[in-house]
């Protein structure tokens, strides 16, 4: 089980969107951190995700899949829903929970469960997969850690500390 402190992530994700005034920018935003949550974190190792953010249901649906519950708190604060959600699960050991608020964390990690930062977790599961990928499917970043730099790289490298 996967519970997530929607906000707190998107907020780690995009710090920008914390003081933004425009609703439908925001509401938009919102809506495509779900589809991306919907697209990454269900193609990796968690079976049910509970999706908790502040605030009314807006008006818009959002994007869902059968493995991840979105749950917006209305009246209570999306903190207290977490903490309950948490709780309600019947293995602690089992239920990690995605947040960097302090308040959370300090009553969910007595229970057991694993706690990962947002912005740990954003690294880890939000970023773009594909994005250093080359044509023959293996990761340009970790090729280049392989093979080196090229000769004339090496020599504008030297050329320019001054140690040819």
């Amino acid at each position: 089980m996967l519970i997530i402190d929607g906000y707190n992530l998107l907020f780690a994700r995009r710090p920008e969107l914390a003081g933004a005034k425009n609703r439908d920018l925001f509401e938009k935003a919102r809506e495509n951190f779900i589809g991306l949550l919907v697209r990454r974190v269900t193609e990796d190792r968690f079976n049910e995700i509970i999706l908790i953010f502040d605030g009314q249901t807006p008006s818009k649906s959002a994007r869902k899949n059968s493995r991840i519950t979105l749950v917006f708190s209305g009246e209570e604060k999306a903190d207290a829903l977490v903490i309950k959600a948490a709780r309600e699960q019947p293995s602690a050991r089992k239920t990690t929970v995605v947040t960097s608020d302090n308040e959370i964390i300090r009553k969910l990690k007595p229970l057991g469960c694993k706690i990962i930062r947002s912005n740990d977790f954003a690294e880890e599961f939000l970023a773009e997969k594909d994005a250093n990928k080359n044509k023959s499917g293996s990761s340009a970043i970790s090729k280049r850690k392989l093979e080196g730099i090229s000769p004339e790289e090496a020599e504008k490298w030297l050329e320019i500390f001054g140690l040819e």
